[in-house]
């Protein structure tokens, strides 16, 4: 059925999910294998005993033995209850407290996992190896068997001890500092640092060096929703190079594809690109994803920060929190080359330009909304006066001018929402603590 599906998509030229970003692990799968293994081990553990080591014996009656057996047995299923709806109950509690896209980071725990696979195994070999102790005749007992048990027993415990150090660290400071990591990772990864040669590259317009040439195709796209993860630059530049021609991309990495709009503008050439060729190299994903994406772990930092404003949570802490992040990621953002966009071949010429997100499009969004619902916390305006004081002073002169402006913005913004002008002086005042750090009140 799967196939008949994937042909059919094929044969309309619909894009596609890219598997990579529309599954969670295959739990499923390593499940399998962990069943599969207990089932082997339980059918062969005594041949092998018998074959290589037949001195192994254990020392332990057949009732003895059977009792411990069905002991683990038992305990695992309970155990494996308790573990999951404790697992249940703190992703539910991360998606309330942090943010509900955060929940699927759990299921890339590598300890959870493996942890079903592991304690369903061992449910089901002690129960292989209660069957081995019926067919076998008198009272020895291979020992092998005995200690394969335990350590099925061992590795769930392992595994048990490392799910609670897991979640015991899920702590908003370490989620903040994760996103935050990531975050690093993809600006490393996407944009190369300004130095003394290309300072003049962090003036506007970043992304959009679109050459003047008529449109020769519009390919559209059809289908639900669905975000784009990143582009294969190096494909979409072999399709235009031939014929001379340049694609245009209008939609940013990270934004939400709609359908019956444009994905990709072919411009110049006399000859059509394939449409499939086209969405080949377009990934997409059901949801944001970090890899290529400064601007998702940024949207998650605010998404915490702005929780945590609400009022029903009232924790102005955790946003000056988040603030710190996010001034760790604008600063290095604000010293990058954000011109990625546009996309040359070896001859300098330009095949590719997709959208790209400029300076003040990245410092609005890490900071406006936090402004906006951290109107009356102290806190907050405290600590986003001293992010706003640093960023002006270390990022190149242009977009220094775009800190300033919104610093401006700001301003009229506190005057709006604080009438006591002994009140608005104080949240006027830089702090990089929020409260009790620099100027003391």
């Amino acid at each position: 059925m799967i196939s008949i599906y994937r042909a059919i998509i094929a044969r309309l030229g619909v894009p596609k999910f890219h598997r990579e970003h529309t599954r969670s692990p295959r739990l499923g799968l390593i499940t399998w294998v962990y069943i599969g293994s207990a089932i082997a081990l339980g059918y062969a553990a005594p041949q092998f005993n018998q074959w290589f080591f037949p001195w192994l014996v254990s020392p332990l009656d057949k009732s003895s033995i059977s009792t411990i057996l069905a002991t683990i047995a038992s305990g695992m299923i309970t155990l494996t209850g308790i573990v999951f709806s404790l697992v249940f109950v703190i992703v539910q509690f991360g998606s309330s407290t942090y943010s509900p896209r955060i929940t699927r980071v759990f299921a890339h725990v590598r300890s959870l996992r493996h942890s079903l696979g592991i304690f369903t195994g061992t449910f089901i070999y002690c129960l292989m190896a209660l069957r081995t102790l019926g067919l076998e005749r008198g009272e020895i007992v291979s020992a092998f068997t005995v200690w394969l048990a335990f350590a099925w027993l061992l590795a769930s415990v392992v595994i048990l001890a490392n799910l609670v150090r897991v979640f015991t660290t899920l702590t908003i400071g370490n989620v903040l500092f994760a996103l935050s990591t990531a975050g690093r990772f993809s600006i490393a990864r996407l944009y190369t640092p300004l130095t003394a040669g290309n300072t003049n590259r962090a003036s506007g317009g970043e992304g959009q060096t679109l050459p003047e040439l008529p449109i020769a195709q519009t390919v559209l796209y059809k289908g639900a929703p669905g975000y784009v993860i990143r582009y294969d630059t190096r494909r979409l530049m072999e399709l235009a190079r031939p014929a001379g021609q340049v694609i245009h991309l209008p939609y940013a990495v990270g934004d939400a594809l709609r359908d019956g709009e444009a994905v990709a503008q072919i411009r110049g050439g006399e000859t059509e690109i394939p449409e499939p060729k086209i969405y080949s190299a377009i990934i997409l994903g059901r949801e944001r994803a970090f890899r290529d994406d400064p601007r998702y772990a940024l949207r998650l930092l605010v998404d915490m920060a702005i929780r945590a404003l609400s009022p029903a949570i009232n924790d102005p802490t955790t946003a000056v929190q988040a603030l710190d992040h996010i001034e760790l990621l604008l600063h290095r953002l604000g010293n990058s080359d954000l011109d990625i966009g546009t996309v040359r071949d070896r001859e300098g010429r330009v095949r590719v330009v997709y959208a790209a997100p400029g300076w003040e499009v990245l410092l609005r969004l890490g900071l406006s909304e936090i402004m906006q619902y951290g109107a009356t916390s102290l806190q907050v305006q405290r600590r986003l006066a001293a992010l706003l004081q640093f960023l002006s002073r270390a990022v190149p002169p242009d977009r220094a001018a775009v800190v300033e402006q919104f610093a401006k913005e700001r301003e009229v913004f506190i005057s709006s929402a604080w009438e006591d002008d002994t009140l608005r002086q104080w949240a006027e005042t830089p702090d990089h603590s929020g409260l009790g750090g620099g100027g003391d009140i």
